[in-house]
């Protein structure tokens, strides 16, 4: 492959101007990080990758504590695992192409969720929470190494949107429940 050449498994990729490494779907970490290559193929990466996402958040919110826990803390390291290595093959100008971090930002934020439909408004709010990037995230490109930025602003997403998720089920849910 030749410098400058726009190539994922030697077929023309269209949608990336310029590619700094090459893809390999047979490897398990960049089939990981591209959704199973969903990311390649999608015009909204993190959203579709979000939303292929709601239904294992539905089985993880039903998840014990005990299981969910480990299992988020887990993802969290392979997802920084993931994103450092695969940026650096990339690089930072296709960065949206990695998207096991829009998985991992799901899960943050389904993790104190306690019922299956509360997953549908968390896609909703991760989305628009991934979409304003508010501070400190903002803040993060500028100090932390490339791929540790990219698995960890989803996290901190997560973490807000789980916030919001949470006000919203004890300000508007739980006085309608007992009513």
């Amino acid at each position: 492959m030749t410098e400058g050449s726009n190539q994922v498994n030697d077929k023309p990729f269209k949608s990336d101007k310029t590619k700094l490494g090459y893809i390999n779907l047979a490897n398990p970490v960049h089939l990981l990080a591209t959704a199973f290559g969903l990311s390649l193929k999608a015009s909204r990466p993190g959203t579709i990758t979000s939303l292929a996402s709601v239904p294992l958040c539905i089985v993880f919110v039903s998840l014990d504590w005990y299981i969910k826990f480990p299992l988020l803390v887990l993802m969290i390291l392979i997802s920084v695992y993931i994103c450092t290595s695969l940026i650096k093959l990339i690089g930072m100008t296709n960065k949206h192409r990695i998207v096991f971090d829009d998985f991992v930002g799901m899960l943050v934020t389904c993790c104190c969720l306690t019922e299956w439909y509360y997953v549908v408004i968390a896609f909703f709010t991760f989305r628009f929470v991934d979409m304003l990037k508010p501070w400190p995230i903002s803040l993060m490109f500028r100090h932390l190494p490339e791929g540790l930025c990219i698995a960890i602003d989803d996290v901190i997403i997560g973490i807000y949107s789980l916030l919001i998720l949470m006000t919203l089920q004890y300000v508007i849910f739980e006085p309608m429940m007992s009513l």
